[in-house]
Order: C-alpha cells, then structure tokens, then sequence
C-alpha cells in the first residue's frame, strides 16, 4: 500500500521515524512529508497567500516550511509523489483525548486526508517522555489493515495508545472525552505598548464517562474514534 506520513512534532521526531520502519517492514510503500520543526497545537492552520516551502532531504522524505495540513495539501496536489492510498499521521508524542482533538496538529494531519477523499489515521502515544515509540509502531504496522475498513465516508480515525502499548494490547471503539481547560497567564510588558500574555498553568476538566477514549487508554487500551468531518444533512435539522 502507499502510505503518505505526516505529522505535527517535526519530521526529526522519533514518532514518525518509527511509525514508517515500521510500516515499511511491514511491506508498505512510504512517503514522509513532515513539518521542517514542531507544529504541536497549530490545528487545521493553512499557510494561506505565502506559499509552502518543501525540500527532499533523501528519497521519499520531504520536509515542509508549514503546518500538518499544508503537508497533506502539497503532497497531495503539488506533483511531487505518487498520490497514496492512505494517510498516517503521528505518532504525536502524547495523547490527543476528547476534545484535543480541535487543538492537534496530529489530528489535522488525518483530517485533510479525509476532506481530500482519502483513509487518514492519525495516532498518538499517552504518556510522558522517554516515549516508546517503536512498540506503538509495531502495534500500528499490525494492525492497520484491520483499521482501514472502519473509515466509512466523512471521517478519519483517531487512534490513542496508552503508555506501555505492547503488542498484545487490545483496542476498543471509543467516543472523545468532553474536555474544559481553565488557562491561568501572566502578562508583562513587551514594548511598543505591547502586553504579552504567557501561559502559566492550566486546571483541565474531563466528563469521562465509560466508553471515552480517555477511560479506554486509563484501562490500558487502545482506543479508536471513529471521527465524522461532515455531519449528514438531516442529522443537523434532525428535531
């Protein structure tokens, strides 16, 4: 299968490094094109009136001056590679649980793929550092196959491993968590008139009730959502 890989930590991160040994030991042809530096929390920003940068760095590794999304849009629609038949994104070195999702980079990555009619997965890894990416990759490289059927029209799937993924972890359907975030900032003088807020502190709420993803990856599983990009019609006026 040919496999285009993105994600939002940089192309020099372990996670994207281990996800496509992975996929490629498993047989898979794959293409990486990745930020050139971190774009962690940018979301589905688009580089839009400046144009996207990207730079081959070996054979079907790309680098790209932009944003998880401007990668999926220009190796898709700028020549460059073979179009794919799937789009993996990650592994994002931590969670990205309940309504993170709006917030991921990662997220986007697989987002676009499916705006642009394609399978996308993104992947991330609970946790803290040092993370173990090459045993969330191996668990990837497995069970992707399995994965792919699940994606049916408007959505991407969104895939959290928990900390200590091993190869006989088991997955579970999972719905996103709800998640409120109350920031605490400090805000000192920049100059020119300038105020600069800087993060503090967060407090974080989460409504995991049995079945969100958060509980799922709590428990030790893996934990698939099954995310819809574009509701139907009727769901929306639905009374």
């Amino acid at each position: 299968m040919r496999i285009l890989a993105v994600n939002d930590d940089g192309i020099a991160c372990a996670g994207i490094q281990d996800l496509t040994a992975a996929l490629i030991s498993a047989g898979h042809e794959l293409v990486v094109v990745a930020p050139d530096r971190e774009q962690s929390g940018m979301s589905h920003a688009l580089s839009l009136g400046r144009g996207i940068a990207v730079k081959e760095l070996e054979p079907g590794r790309w680098a790209c001056r932009g944003t998880p999304a401007d990668c999926v849009i220009a190796a898709l629609s700028g020549g460059f590679i073979p179009r794919p038949e799937l789009v993996v994104s990650g592994i994002n070195a931590g969670a990205n649980l309940g309504t993170d999702l709006i917030y991921s980079g990662t997220a986007a990555g697989a987002r676009q793929a499916a705006l642009d009619g394609l399978p996308g997965i993104a992947f991330s890894l609970d946790g803290q550092p040092p993370f173990d990416f090459h045993a969330a990759a191996a668990w990837a490289a497995a069970y992707i196959h399995e994965f792919i059927p699940l994606i049916k029209g408007d959505m991407f799937l969104n895939v959290n491993f928990p900390s200590g993924v091993k190869a006989e972890t088991s997955w579970r359907h999972a719905v996103p968590a709800r998640r409120r975030y109350t920031n605490r900032m400090t805000m000192t003088p920049g100059g020119n008139g300038w105020q600069l807020l800087s993060f503090n502190d967060f407090e974080m709420d989460t409504a995991a009730d049995d079945g969100s993803d958060c509980v799922i990856v709590e428990h030790g599983f893996v934990a698939l959502s099954r995310v819809l990009i574009q509701p139907a019609i009727e769901e929306i006026f639905h009374e």
